[in-house]
């Protein structure tokens, strides 16, 4: 699979020039997003494959967006708990208040202070 991940900008109506530069792309990539982003939706009209994200490091507010960063708790320090947080959002997936979103994939941040432990832990409990 070739994905291809934006990041959208909040002051930028954005998400509909990424679904038309993501349409140029060949093989045509499957569009990650979080589905918290309205970048989902505009992959789904540009009939794109698209994909939701689940981010195991981080944590969810009740709406289904991640927490804030400049939050003390936006951010899951502990790799037993990012990789019990991936069981969950594969076999639950995130709750946008009274529903639930499949994820479809997941995303380990780089810049995390221990991504390399997160993934070591990721793939011990995936069994990937």
């Amino acid at each position: 699979m070739v994905g291809l991940r934006l990041v959208t900008l909040d002051a930028v109506p954005i998400e509909r020039t990424h679904a038309c530069v993501a349409l140029t792309v060949r093989p045509r990539p499957t569009v990650l997003s979080s589905p918290a982003e309205t970048l989902i939706e505009a992959g789904v009209e540009a009939g794109l494959k698209v994909a939701n994200e689940g981010f195991p490091d981080r944590n969810y507010n009740p709406d289904g967006t991640l927490v804030s960063r400049k939050e003390a708790h936006a951010i899951i320090l502990s790799p037993d708990a990012v990789a019990i947080h991936a069981r969950d959002l594969i076999e639950n997936g995130i709750l946008f208040g009274d529903a639930r979103v499949k994820v479809d994939t997941l995303c380990l941040h780089g810049d995390h202070p221990h991504a390399a432990q997160n993934a070591k832990a990721l793939h011990d409990v995936l069994k990937i």
